[in-house]
């Protein structure tokens, strides 16, 4: 089967994924069909959704890293409630919110997953937009998701106060990726030869924490893949204060010296 350049592209942001889930749940949860097919799934319809508005609305690192925070938020609320546990501020969990929705979903998953890819497969100004189908299916299987909290009863216990906020930050949050100005051409961009390698020692550290989790405290990891996330974090928004841009269309095979 031959896939079209914008496919390549999201199945390598969808295994770039999967191989930073399995620093956090090891080869064991991954033997788990359920976990897997479901990461599965969850990515590659995200992915389809983001690089489809990447391609449709030529978006910048900013626009996809508020479409991280968005996908993720909805999540936390409606499936996960992780937004709930532990609540600090509000009925919710300020520390998760900015963490798992801006360094993890915003910056480490979505922004450098789609710079993986296109330091792979270069996107291109004649990439197809996904059609009516595409969307209808993966939007189709996150609403099921919360659906199916609904039809088990099972929704996350955050409170009512949690509940209002969390919805009132996720309206916020899409109203301006809506308000925000688009462009109207692809950003020319350059790889960024330490990044390049960062995400490739990034790739070797997962799969070496994903084999050896079952001989370490679960927790340890845990805490290990939050200090990794917040240092990648920086390191984007330092990258990105002078200048730097991560999403677009490469411009030169040559890196840049940074």
């Amino acid at each position: 089967m031959i896939f079209t350049q914008k496919q390549k592209r999201i199945l390598i942001c969808v295994i770039y994924n999967l191989i930073l889930e399995f620093w956090v749940h090891s080869i064991i949860g991954f033997l788990n069909p359920v976990l897997t097919i479901s990461l599965l799934l969850l990515y590659l319809s995200y992915f389809s959704m983001l690089e489809d508005l990447v391609v449709r609305y030529k978006l910048r690192d900013h626009h996809v890293l508020l479409i991280g925070f968005i996908f993720g938020l909805f999540h936390e609320i409606f499936t996960t409630g992780s937004v709930f546990s532990e609540p600090n501020f509000l009925g919710i969990n300020i520390i998760i919110l900015f963490l798992a929705n801006i360094f993890w979903w915003g910056i480490l998953q979505s922004v450098f997953g789609l710079y993986f890819a296109n330091t792979i497969v270069e996107r291109n100004e004649v990439d197809r937009k996904m059609g009516p189908i595409g969307w209808i299916l993966a939007l189709a299987f996150n609403l099921l998701l919360f659906l199916g909290r609904i039809l088990e009863g099972t929704l996350p216990p955050g409170s009512v106060l949690g509940y209002i906020i969390s919805l009132i930050i996720l309206g916020v949050a899409v109203f301006l990726f809506i308000i925000i100005k688009k462009p109207e051409a692809a950003l020319e961009i350059e790889h960024i030869k330490f990044i390049d390698i960062l995400l490739k020692v990034q790739i070797v550290i997962c799969l070496i924490m994903g084999i050896f989790l079952i001989f370490i405290i679960g927790i340890i990891v845990l805490y290990l893949f939050i200090v990794w996330s917040v240092l990648t974090g920086i390191l984007y928004i330092i990258f990105a204060i002078k200048g730097k841009k991560f999403i677009g269309i490469i411009k030169s095979n040559e890196l840049i010296q940074d």
